[in-house]
């Protein structure tokens, strides 16, 4: 008897906790967050560079970044940068090391940046962007000519951050995970009726 009881307990918690599982909620997991970088028109320009020109473009990091992060070095899963005559992307770009780093607010949002990306191939270009200790420059330099823009730093925007994830799991593991409990309950309850 006292064996029988006990067994029925423990059915009962296997089927509790077998329902539990299946009623959890689904979970939210981070997108990948992209930023945007928009420039100013270049104040001293020469070569093929014009005083229309100015650095722009984004990087994409698996998670969005933290809040009050003290300049930090990233790893961006893709960037993408144009100084209104070269872009340089991580396809066309040397390995960089220390090439990005950030400092953010409370609210996560970038307030400094230093990010210098130099492309590969024949001749030098390279875009250099960055608002350090209150001095903020911005440029690209191609061969030996260069475009810049001192103090005039340009703005920071997460437009292109995606939305959470819910993630829930496919119907097919739900109903894989509800059948094996209903086969073992079953199996537990004939168990419980032969004793």
């Amino acid at each position: 008897m006292l064996q029988t009881e006990f067994m029925h307990k423990k059915l009962t918690r296997a089927a509790l906790i077998a329902a539990a599982i299946l009623l959890l909620p689904a979970r939210a997991v981070l997108a990948q967050t992209t930023y945007d970088y928009t420039g100013n028109d270049f104040t001293g320009v020469d070569g093929p560079f014009t005083t229309s020109d100015s650095v722009s473009g984004s990087f994409t990091v698996a998670q969005a970044l933290g809040d009050n992060l003290s300049f930090v070095i990233i790893d961006p899963t893709s960037f993408s940068f144009t100084d209104g005559v070269d872009t340089i992307t991580n396809a066309n770009s040397n390995a960089f090391d220390d090439g990005f780093e950030v400092a953010t607010n409370a609210s996560g949002e970038i307030t400094n940046w230093s990010i210098d990306v130099e492309g590969s191939g024949p001749g030098l270009f390279s875009i250099l962007l960055g608002n350090t200790n209150g001095a903020a420059q911005d440029g690209g330099v191609d061969g030996g000519s260069v475009g810049f823009n001192i103090d005039d730093p340009g703005t920071w925007s997460t437009a292109g951050t995606g939305a959470p994830v819910a993630v829930t799991p496919e119907p097919s593991t739900l109903a894989l995970l509800g059948t094996g409990v209903l086969g073992l309950a079953g199996a537990v309850r004939r168990r419980f009726l032969a004793a």
